[in-house]
């Protein structure tokens, strides 16, 4: 973030920056991006019409995204959008029957699974059931696809870190002669040092250029005529973007064609997932008509307030949750989760001070983000959310307790009042 503002600085550009920090926030450590907002470090313009819903779907993301949780899930379950099972199995069951009843109608929907092998679980059985009622092809290929392995730069920098197998692409230019697309194979590590392979030629890969190339694994996945497929990586050569959702229309020896004509070469595995259902994050930026978001007790760590208003605010015709615990899933629903950043909670002093001889009064600048001492000319900050008002919970660590003991009293509270057979029984993780 520093560099791209330093950047638009230096270079006379205009730099806009689109987003709501009151949904997910990034992977890596910092929130600079609400900080420059809350602290009105950049001019700010807010979008306060939602144009994408109406009605009551309008209403439940105007109370999710002011904080209002309980309302928010009220106005949810009120409204007949909660499905709750009476096992995991029967609520997955539900979704998958939901999904496929769309697809003989030719209605297209989004299913969010918040958990890598609840996606898995719901993609085999809404598979099962779609050569059953002859809507996909019959015969699947395996095709080979590659998985990124969560490394950060400095395990990249590491040899020990590397497995024989694992694929390498870079997206920069390397010393060496790797070039960006290409796909490496690591063939050894020796001496603390890698060495990657591509076809009959063996290269060492420079460490030190970590951060230049990304790791992966090489995994096999069915498909079959008529399945839906997520690209994973940008492809310049294909046009293609990451988070592109397409429909395999042919597939041969070599080729597995797209519905908009594209053809994917096999010669190399893949940057392709199963597009069947997105997790919580991947669906960020996308809409849908009707929604389905599969929230069992499990995936309790990852149900928030965020959560659900990042899983609605998706749909612009119908939204369903589905869950084998409701008492889990409204504790879970109704909690803040907005984590602290390190430059936030630092007060303002009131009292004029002096600076280089002179006098200034700092509470007409509001609340300081380190390293952030000027306003940047030229650079915009445009956010998608509707209004500053709400102000920030901080969850504190015995805020955090209480919220946990909230919902484990709300799981044993639902299994005690029901019977769940011994074979319907899983494990479910608080």
């Amino acid at each position: 973030m520093q560099w791209l503002i330093e950047f638009a600085r230096d270079n006379n550009c205009r730099l806009s920056l689109w987003g709501d920090p009151k949904q997910f926030h990034g992977v890596k450590r910092g929130d600079s991006f609400r900080d420059l907002t809350e602290n009105e470090i950049l001019r700010t313009v807010f979008l306060e019409k939602i144009h994408r819903q109406s009605g009551v779907l309008k209403e439940i993301t105007d109370s999710l995204h002011a904080g209002q949780l309980e309302k928010g899930f009220d106005l949810i379950q009120n409204n007949g959008m909660t499905y709750e099972g009476q096992t995991y199995n029967q609520a997955l069951s539900k979704v998958t029957d939901n999904v496929v009843a769309e697809r003989k109608e030719r209605k297209t929907s989004m299913v969010i699974a918040l958990l890598h092998r609840h996606g898995e679980e719901i993609t085999r059985e809404i598979r099962a059931k779609l050569k059953a009622e002859d809507l996909i092809g019959l015969e699947d290929r395996q095709v080979k696809r590659l998985q990124a392995v969560d490394m950060s730069d400095a395990e990249r920098c590491d040899h020990v870190n590397f497995r024989k197998g694992q694929v390498i692409q870079p997206h920069a230019i390397l010393p060496g002669g790797l070039r960006p697309g290409q796909q490496w194979s690591v063939s050894r590590v020796e001496n603390e040092q890698v060495f990657v392979e591509r076809g009959a030629r063996e290269l060492l890969l420079p460490l030190s250029h970590a951060k230049h190339f990304q790791v992966y694994t090489v995994e096999t996945m069915a498909l079959a005529i008529g399945d839906p497929v997520r690209m994973t990586r940008n492809n310049r050569k294909y046009d293609i973007t990451t988070g592109q959702l397409r429909t395999v229309k042919a597939m041969d020896q070599s080729y597995v064609t797209l519905d908009d004509g594209k053809k994917l070469d096999l010669s190399e595995p893949l940057h392709i997932a199963q597009g069947y259902t997105l997790t919580g994050e991947t669906c960020q930026g996308s809409e849908e008509r009707r929604v389905h978001l599969f929230a069992p007790a499990e995936a309790s760590p990852k149900i928030d307030g965020t959560t659900m208003l990042v899983a609605e605010s998706r749909a612009t015709e119908s939204f369903t949750a589905y869950t084998d615990c409701m008492p889990v899933l409204r504790a879970c629903a109704t909690r803040s989760q907005e984590r602290e950043s390190a430059t936030y909670d630092r007060p303002m002093e009131q009292s004029p001070q002096t600076v280089n001889g002179r006098k200034i009064d700092r509470s007409k600048q509001g609340k300081a983000v380190k390293g952030a001492s000027k306003k940047v000319p030229g650079v915009d900050l445009q956010v998608g959310a509707r209004n500053r008002s709400i102000g920030r919970g901080v969850m504190h660590e015995a805020e955090g307790a209480n919220e946990q003991a909230r919902i484990s009293a709300a799981m044993e509270q639902s299994l005690g009042a029901r019977h769940v057979p011994a074979q319907e029984e899983r494990e479910i993780s608080t």
